[in-house]
């Protein structure tokens, strides 16, 4: 295994596809460096302000039947917006602080940890068996979709409200507080938010999943398909809906 540096500027944008191992810190200057065996297979490039960090597509079958190692980036810079992980890889960054708006998207069964993040609006989509994990996201608004298999757990601190969307044997593990939730779990999927403080929430679970919420102000629940639905404090139940053999209880 060899490491090669490269000098690339001006971006906060990251792409890593590749079974890659990566890690992301913040730091005045950019600094790029790849380690591999071999490095013909690797694809590093600057588009605008993102960077793309990837095994050439047609060395795939090649690289899976001949690599005993992954390759791995180690990666800083001043600030970061976005971050597009696939193809099973997996890294972490540290703590980043930025006014601009902060999405992560994770696919094909890849996993993130993120430090400490100070953001906008806070955008998360987890797909395909992937992982997301955080230590305190802060923002304004937030959005989180998660979808076949796939998992987020962390602490959120946000100013506005939340969008939750989990389907298709999912689970999403959240504590902190948002102003008001709108919450979708789907296909046997869990919410575990008992920790997660929010005011009006509307909860719509169905297909065998379960949720726990912790609201404050107006609760709306519509459970369908052999759902569970629990709820802790003392919300105002608003329209409350149920049927296909679920139940709804106070934890």
């Amino acid at each position: 295994m060899s490491t090669r540096d490269y000098d690339f500027q001006g971006f906060d944008r990251i792409r890593v596809s590749g079974a890659f191992e990566f890690n992301i810190t913040r730091a005045d200057a950019f600094k790029v460096s790849i380690t591999s065996d071999p490095f013909k297979v690797i694809e590093v490039s600057r588009e605008g302000d993102t960077l793309r960090i990837g095994i050439a597509w047609y060395t795939y079958l090649w690289w899976f039947l001949t690599w005993w190692s992954h390759p791995s980036a180690s990666i800083t810079l001043p600030e970061l917006r976005e971050l597009r992980i696939s193809g099973a890889s997996h890294g972490e960054t540290g703590d980043f602080d930025t006014t601009h708006d902060f999405s992560a998207e994770l696919e094909g069964a890849s996993g993130l940890s993120l430090g400490n993040i100070s953001a906008g609006n806070v955008d998360f989509r987890v797909k395909g068996a992937s992982n997301l994990e955080f230590k305190k996201v802060k923002g304004a608004k937030g959005s989180v979709n998660i979808l076949g298999a796939s998992r987020i757990k962390g602490e959120f601190e946000l100013s506005g409200d939340v969008r939750l969307d989990v389907l298709g044997a999912s689970r999403v593990e959240l504590s902190g507080s948002a102003y008001d939730a709108v919450i979708d779990i789907k296909g046997a999927s869990q919410g575990k938010l008992e920790r997660f403080t929010v005011h009006n929430a509307k909860l719509k679970v169905a297909g065998a999943s379960s949720a726990v919420v912790k609201a404050d102000g107006r609760l709306d629940i519509d459970a369908m398909g052999a759902s569970n639905v629990s709820w802790v404090g003392n919300p105002t139940m608003g329209d409350v809906r149920s049927g296909g053999a679920s139940t709804l209880h106070k934890a």
